[in-house]
């Protein structure tokens, strides 16, 4: 059907139109339509419901797109170049095939929404940078690296340029580049102003700010993990965080450093408890979804759930709470309660390149 797909991209060029919609219409090969790569002022990309199994690594040509949504395909990887889309802000890859991400897949520089969910996931499937996509850590010009770190409560960025340092205060998110040569800067983010100082400046040199997206939305869900991504604390912008229907035993006491948080599904997995820190997030919100059920609750939590969510928060609080929790942290992992799931039957396990377990 790539007829299908070439018609609709010079439809779509003709039209002047930024965006190709082609859903169950049975796609399986984009190899073989090179002008899709060319179309350089396309910003949606949308082919779910097909049968895609390879992504070519051309499509880091498509240097404007913005929202890729690859929903239910039969993609078993990933192209390392598709982290280098400049402009992609939400990426839906959601109820493929995939057992691992590419190298690299941290380096995304905007974007904002990851949807993971239903493929077949293990927490050694991620890249060595998935925290990159925190914010904490990522590129600065294509060139050069940014580290940041927290003081006081603030969030610090230190930038390398050109083998000179600089800072950026504040929990804004901000990317800085050079028109032309090189300089150290130092800069410092208040009350959303922004204020550089320059050692030296090379004349005809101009430097551009502009703020920096980072991770909003993540949903993993009906994958194969054991534990919480990598670092999790790092995403210190994340809102939404969607684990449920996995085999996670242990939640991060970390969990809490995530204060944008106003979504956490973790139902069906293995998780016995919960750290009582994590009642610094306003679980019981108007705004906040927080959802635990069906998992082996040690008793006594379990009953608190029955009973309700703010009954539920306000017992993690309780000193009673917290010494079950810490004599359950005594106990050898084999003691822990554990259900069964059987996963057999999940469509993601039908791959060609990877080995993955029949039941979970």
């Amino acid at each position: 059907m790539s007829r299908t797909l070439k018609k609709a991209v010079e439809t779509a060029k003709q039209k002047k139109e930024t965006e190709i919609r082609l859903i169950d219409e049975g796609v399986a090969k984009l190899d073989d339509v090179p002008e899709l790569w060319s179309f350089q002022s396309l910003t949606r990309l949308v082919l779910s419901h097909n049968k895609i199994t390879e992504i070519p690594t051309e499509v880091v040509e498509l240097r404007g797109l913005e929202y890729l949504n690859l929903f239910n395909n039969c993609l078993e990887d990933l192209p390392s170049t598709i982290s280098a889309l400049p402009r992609l802000r939400e990426l839906n890859i959601a109820m493929n095939r995939l057992c691992e991400l590419p190298r690299g897949f941290g380096s995304f520089p905007a974007l904002e929404v990851l949807d993971l969910t239903y493929n077949n996931l293990t927490n050694t499937s991620f890249s060595a940078n998935f925290t990159y996509l925190g914010g904490r850590y990522g590129y600065l010009g294509g060139m050069a690296i940014w580290e940041v770190w927290q003081s006081g409560g603030v969030v610090i960025w230190e930038v390398w340029l050109c083998g000179r340092c600089g800072y950026v205060g504040d929990m804004a998110m901000w990317e800085v580049w050079l028109s032309e040569g090189g300089v150290a800067i130092r800069a410092e983010v208040s009350m959303q102003k922004l204020h550089i100082y320059c050692e030296t400046l090379t004349p005809g040199c101009s430097i551009y700010c502009t703020p920096v997206a980072c991770l909003r939305a993540l949903y993993l869900g009906d994958n194969d993990l054991t534990e919480f991504p990598p670092s999790i604390e790092k995403f210190v912008q994340l809102e939404v965080l969607v684990l449920r229907d996995n085999n996670i035993s242990k939640v991060p006491v970390e969990i809490y450093k995530c204060p944008r948080l106003r979504t956490l599904h973790l139902q069906v997995n293995q998780i016995n408890v919960v750290p009582p820190e994590i009642t610094r997030l306003n679980l019981i919100g108007e705004k906040f979804s927080f959802k635990v059920n069906d998992n082996p609750l040690i008793h006594g939590l379990d009953e608190k759930l029955e009973m309700g969510l703010k009954q539920f928060v306000d017992f993690l609080k309780t000193d009673e709470y917290r010494g079950l929790y810490s004599l359950f942290l005594q106990k050898p992992p084999e003691e822990h309660t554990k259900k069964v799931y059987d996963r057999s039957g999940k469509k993601s396990r039908k791959t060609v390149k990877y080995k993955v377990p029949s039941a979970a």
